[in-house]
Order: C-alpha cells, then sequence, then structure tokens
C-alpha cells in the first residue's frame, strides 16, 4: 500500500470516530452541537503535547487526551444541559470559538496557528480502525441501552416521554 493511501485511511477513521460523536448528540439526542471539533482538538493538543514534550507513549497520551477532552465536555455540559433547540448549538460555537482563540494565541505551547510540529507518528492503520471499531460498538450499545431508548423517546417527543416517566435526568 502506497504511504498516500495508508495516510488517507487513518485521516478517514479519525475523521468517521468525530463523525461517530456527532451522531451521539445529534442523531440520538436531537440537539444540535457544533463543540466536538473543538473537544477533538483539546484531546489531539494534549495527546500531541505529552508524546513530544514528555516522550509519553501513544497508548497513555491518548489515554488521557480523551480524560482531558471529557472533562472539558463536562464543564461545558454542566450549565447547558437545560438548553434547548438551537440555544445549545449556540453554546458550542461560543465553546470552539474560545478554543480556538486560546490554542492559536498559546503559540509558544501550541505553535499558534501553524500547530504542533514535529509530533512522533506512533500510530498505525490498524490502531485507528481498531478504534473504529470500538467506538462504533460502544455507541451501538449506548443506543441499545435503557439510556440510549430514553435519549430517542426524548428526542421524538418530549411531552410524551415524560408522560411515560422518562424525564431529562434520569
Amino acid at each position: 500500500m502506497s504511504r498516500f493511501m495508508y495516510s488517507m485511511l487513518c485521516d478517514v477513521g479519525i475523521t468517521l470516530i468525530g463523525v461517530v460523536s456527532i451522531y451521539m448528540m445529534t442523531g440520538l439526542t436531537g440537539l444540535f452541537s457544533i463543540g466536538q471539533a473543538a473537544f477533538m482538538g483539546v484531546g489531539a493538543y494534549v495527546s500531541g503535547l505529552l508524546g513530544k514534550n514528555l516522550g509519553w507513549c501513544m497508548f497513555s497520551s491518548a489515554l488521557v487526551g480523551v480524560g482531558v477532552a471529557g472533562v472539558m465536555s463536562l464543564l461545558i455540559a454542566i450549565p447547558t444541559t437545560k438548553l434547548r433547540r438551537d440555544y445549545c448549538g449556540i453554546a458550542s460555537i461560543g465553546f470552539s470559538n474560545a478554543i480556538i482563540a486560546l490554542l492559536t494565541n498559546l503559540t509558544a505551547v501550541t505553535g499558534g496557528a501553524d500547530g504542533l510540529s514535529r509530533i512522533p507518528k506512533r500510530t498505525t492503520l490498524e490502531l485507528v480502525w481498531i478504534s473504529v471499531a470500538v467506538i462504533i460498538m460502544l455507541v451501538y450499545s449506548f443506543k441499545r441501552s435503557r439510556y440510549g431508548r430514553q435519549c430517542m423517546a426524548i428526542k421524538t417527543d418530549e411531552l410524551a416521554a415524560k408522560a411515560m416517566g422518562i424525564s431529562e435526568l434520569s
């Protein structure tokens, strides 16, 4: 396989992970959000900085990157859980713009608009696609779980879901 095809297949897998995250938010809950790219960026920068500056292995730095992105998403989700319709999208745009401004202005740490350079390339095509498969299985399991069905019920008809005993936070 050519280097170009290898690189493209890795990029497709990483993009697919982002698309699945958008499906979780929009497809299951009906809420419109643009913040997934910012959360992926936070996780990628944390992982890249740990690998580049501290020499962490790819697996450890990726786990910490996912953890930091998860904490950031909780910090945003807690105040915005009561927002409906377009307001969730507006809040996520604000968060995305704040992250872009922060990453662009921290040139000493993040490289500014040029981004990080000389990040060790430790990912493989197999690892990317195994991650894609695991994430798709997790999303599928969540969709079939009690909470996934509640998300879809609230998306379909919030009033009918409340009448059946499904509250927004149960």
